[in-house]
């Protein structure tokens, strides 16, 4: 049975010119899109009290308006905050823990494999979710409720959501409607593959915004289903910088998913908005990864097909040159024979490569003609 990668060239005498027959480069389709969203402070007014809420990760009064993705397994649509309420003449803020679901967050209802609701296309019309809130008071844990309607226009990253928070152990019952906005980049991938994986550039444009992330990666295949990626840096807006973990660090490499040339995973940053004061935030980013290069047409997307060998050659006056590119250190067998169904295939030369691209070259002779192979 013939190798994944085992290359067949038949090369006739009159031929002039070249034929690459394994695209080295491909370019692929990135988005990337943050877990966690921005609610925005606001006020509201009951039982004759007005009242300021605002949201923030931080646990130090630093208020960054951001919701987070909670570490709960069994949840995975809950995310969560601290919101900080404050009462008109109070000169104590009580600090809440909340949960609230956000809808739409692990479904995919156009299966495009991105989250509905962080698509900045497709919007957000009256969806509810739910969610519950607790505050501690000394030793004691005071429960409550919380529950949202969220609209947001499709095209558009930002939009509305009326909360309902409830902690009827605290007396406080109130709605506050608060703008949000979520972050979504979208863009090429541009890779130049190599015998372990492969050198990407990224170039990203904010969906419903005007921002650009531009960068590199390199990339390590792991198998044909996963590939894993180093830490590097990329900038947003050619000024500010985003220094990105590697996939081993973080033990999440971009798993192929069920959509054609798919792949989906996570990217965290050291500081995932820069231009924002506070480091350490909206640090956890989706990344949803599509390949729709398949050389050899065996369904496994460029960026995983394992580069066992790929050959292509070239003619140049009377010297024929064949380019093996490999994993370096293996050995291969350059053969040819006069038929694909030969049972009998001449080899011609057993190559060590020293590194991942080796050429040979060949006087050009009438018997060149031939199917070539390396395996």
């Amino acid at each position: 049975m013939l190798m994944k990668a085992r290359l067949w060239i038949f090369l006739a005498v009159c031929f002039v010119g070249s034929l690459l027959c394994a695209a080295r480069a491909g370019q692929a389709s990135l988005y990337l899109t943050c877990t966690s969203l921005a609610v925005r402070p606001a006020s509201s007014s009951a039982t004759g009290t007005a009242y300021d809420l605002a949201f923030s990760l931080f646990d130090r009064g630093v208020i960054n308006d951001e919701l987070s993705v909670a570490d709960q397994e069994n949840d995975p649509e809950s995310h969560v905050a601290l919101a900080y309420l404050h009462a008109a003449g109070s000169t104590n803020t009580t600090v809440v823990q909340m949960f609230l679901s956000v809808p739409g967050f692990a479904s995919d209802l156009n299966f495009n494999g991105l989250s509905d609701f962080f698509e900045v296309a497709r919007g957000v019309t009256n969806a509810t979710s739910t969610g519950e809130s607790y505050v501690t008071i000394g030793v004691n844990v005071l429960s409550g409720t919380a529950d949202a309607l969220w609209n947001r226009a499709p095209v558009s990253a930002t939009g509305s959501v009326s909360l309902h928070f409830q902690l009827p152990g605290f007396s406080v019952d109130i709605t506050t409607v608060h703008a949000f906005e979520i972050f979504q980049y979208q863009g090429t991938f541009d890779y130049v593959l190599n015998a372990t994986g492969a050198q990407a550039r990224v170039s990203l444009g904010r969906v419903g915004g005007t921002d650009i992330i531009m960068g590199s990666m390199g990339l390590t295949r792991l198998s044909t289903v996963e590939i894993g990626f180093k830490a590097g840096v990329w900038t947003l807006d050619s000024t500010l910088t985003m220094s990105f973990f590697s996939s081993a660090g973080l033990d999440a490499p971009f798993l192929k998913g069920a959509l054609p040339g798919g792949y989906f995973g996570l990217i965290g940053f050291r500081d995932g908005l820069p231009a924002r004061p506070h480091p350490g935030q909206y640090q956890v980013w989706n990344v949803d990864l599509f390949d729709p290069n398949d050389w050899n047409k065996n369904r496994i997307p460029d960026l995983t097909d394992p580069v066992e060998a790929r050959l292509s050659l070239a003619v140049h006056g009377a010297f024929l040159d064949l380019t093996v590119v490999a994993q370096a250190g293996i050995s291969l067998n350059l053969e040819r024979a006069t038929s694909v169904s030969s049972a009998s295939w001449e080899v011609l030369q057993t190559l060590t490569l020293t590194s991942a691209t080796n050429t040979l070259t060949f006087p050009l002779r009438a018997d060149s003609s031939g199917f070539y192979r390396v395996r």
